[in-house]
């Protein structure tokens, strides 16, 4: 049997309903650090990303210190069949005067157990709200998820035209290449200047949609850990919205406490926006080093 309750959790905290409202918009104190876009104001848009998900969300309402509501407008989540479940959504929040404080409602609507995503977002949700929110409310830090690092590209393309330039490596990354780059489970290596080799392994591939590469070796010689690499992945998605093709790149693993993170920072920005954009949208892609930034990068 069915129901129409739509998933909600509750917390008492011990602030004014002012407060608890402005601690529910810092999104990314409890939430996630990988967010994009303004979370206050009417009407205003964000995007946040967990690695190769990500949710879109248009503000529909803002009542400073009662309300919130969130649609979600675009969602990729990989791990259901449905990866789209999410949008249509509406994430609500109701804040209300109590004795002690405030109680803050999460409701979210359209959220249903019948929904493939209903007990592993739910525990999710669970654990944002009851354990990071409320920590960030009572202990001042909340426990957001970590930002991988990520590169997004918007190109006059098509999502098929997007995901062929991506599996042709030699041609925007490194011309000291080996291997394969087509089917899952293809294995390839890339080298710069005797200084970088990684080795990969195409851990998951969805045609025109997503491709990720694991890292199965790895040796970077300018990092006191030349093994940083090691058991991070790329993660490729492909998405379209009746326009222009939006590709995002993210380094999963790869996050700003990391010695890697600026210099590889940089080098993903030039492969990706400068070299693998030139390739799709005239043909040829500048795989090398950036003379620009020498031996501190990719």
């Amino acid at each position: 049997m069915t129901t129409t309750a739509d998933f909600q959790v509750s917390i008492a905290v011990a602030l004014s309903p002012a407060e608890a409202f402005d601690k529910v918009c810092s999104v990314s104190a409890w939430w996630t650090t990988d967010i994009e876009g303004q979370t206050r104001g009417a009407n205003s848009n964000f995007t946040v990303r967990f690695e190769d998900t990500y949710v879109d969300f248009n503000i529909t309402e803002f009542v400073p210190g009662k309300a919130v509501s969130w649609h979600v407008t675009n969602c990729y989540i990989p791990w259901f069949e449905d990866k789209t479940e999410w949008t249509g959504t509406t994430v609500r929040f109701d804040i209300s005067p109590t004795d002690s404080g405030s109680k803050v409602t999460l409701t979210h609507v359209g959220l249903k157990p019948e929904l493939e995503c209903f007990e592993g977002c739910s525990a999710g949700w669970q654990h944002h709200i009851s354990d990071s929110l409320q920590k960030l409310i009572s202990e001042g830090t909340g426990i957001p998820k970590g930002r991988s690092l990520h590169v997004t590209l918007n190109v006059p393309t098509t999502a098929a035209e997007v995901f062929e330039a991506i599996c042709r490596v030699p041609d925007w990354w490194s011309t000291e290449f080996e291997g394969e780059t087509r089917s899952k489970g293809d294995v390839f290596k890339v080298r710069f200047a005797g200084r970088h080799m990684t080795e990969f392994r195409i851990a998951d591939m969805s045609l025109g949609q997503r491709i990720v590469w694991e890292v199965t070796d790895s040796h970077l010689d300018w990092l006191d850990d030349p093994t940083e690499w090691m058991g991070t992945k790329i993660i490729w998605v492909i998405q379209e919205h009746g326009g222009p093709a939006q590709l995002t790149m993210t380094h999963k693993g790869l996050e700003p406490e990391k010695e890697c993170y600026s210099s590889c920072e940089k080098g993903w920005e030039y492969f990706v926006t400068q070299s693998l954009a030139r390739l799709i949208t005239e043909g040829k892609g500048r795989p090398g080093l950036p003379v620009t930034q020498g031996d501190t990068n990719e």
